[in-house]
């Protein structure tokens, strides 16, 4: 569970566009949440590299607005 101080059903997508699959919390009154299951190490190497450039991708919001 991490909160990313951006959308993450924004995220989520950019995310699954790098081939990994997250969990937004938006279901949980979240918006700003997702939920990551890790897996073996080489994985979780690629996850935290697409992960950056998701962050870069989706910018910081202090109000998110889900649309």
């Amino acid at each position: 569970w991490i909160d990313v101080r951006r959308n993450a059903r924004l995220l989520a997508d950019a995310l699954l566009r790098r081939g990994f699959m997250v969990r937004s919390g938006e279901v949980h009154d979240a918006p700003t949440f997702i939920r990551v299951t890790f897996g073996r190490p080489d994985e979780n190497a690629g996850f935290i590299g697409a992960f950056d450039d998701a962050l870069l991708e989706v910018p910081e919001a202090a109000d998110v607005v889900l649309t």
